[in-house]
């Protein structure tokens, strides 16, 4: 009877061994001269290769214990987006906002193709923030009036859509909105 299965220590050694390239890369690193671009992407290279290591490792490695390697890989995501948009927002450089939405916008992207939840949700997540957080001074500056508007044509299209797919039942009784609700939840059910 064995309690340890085979491929276990040989995972083990190819995790140990995955993780040694980051030595060598933050020596580099740091032997790179500071010059004036590479302060805006000093965190991004320093945690970036977390997030290609735990894919590597979840697609490679760890393959059959998928589950948990997407709870570590989406902490690993989560803990990196969170550092990445706090130097973002603590330099408050257009750089650094670019920055931060071409890496959202490659995560979501890695996400869709790859069918990555963690990836996926990440990046819309840090894509919203930076959206939001890019846009606060046009928002503040908008009249009392342009927000009524906006949020009055929001009921009035909700409200029109509902009614209107209310019309369109099928014969199972389903209606065009629970249609798509079904579809979109068995496609997600299939992705990582």
């Amino acid at each position: 009877m064995k309690r340890i299965p085979d491929e276990l220590p040989q995972k083990i050694v190819q995790t140990i061994f995955v993780l040694s390239f980051l030595y060598p890369y933050y020596i580099l690193l740091d032997a790179f001269p500071n010059t004036n671009f590479t302060k805006y992407i000093q965190v991004e290279l320093e945690l970036i290769p977390w997030v290609l290591l735990s894919y590597y490792l979840g697609q490679k490695t760890w393959r059959t214990n998928q589950n948990v390697m997407n709870l570590i890989q989406s902490a690993i995501l989560v803990i990196v987006a969170a550092a990445i948009v706090f130097d973002a927002l603590m330099s408050n450089t257009i750089y650094d906002a670019l920055i931060v939405g071409g890496l959202s916008l490659i995560a979501i992207l890695i996400g869709f193709i790859q069918k990555i939840k963690s990836f996926f949700l990440v990046g819309v997540s840090v894509l919203l923030l930076n959206v939001m957080i890019q846009s606060r001074p046009f928002w503040g500056n908008l009249p009392w009036w342009a927000y009524l508007l906006i949020a009055g044509s929001t009921l009035i299209a909700v409200a029109s859509f509902y009614e209107w797919q209310k019309q369109k039942v099928d014969r199972d009784g389903d209606t065009f909105l629970q249609k798509q609700k079904t579809k979109w939840i068995k496609i997600w059910k299939n992705w990582n």
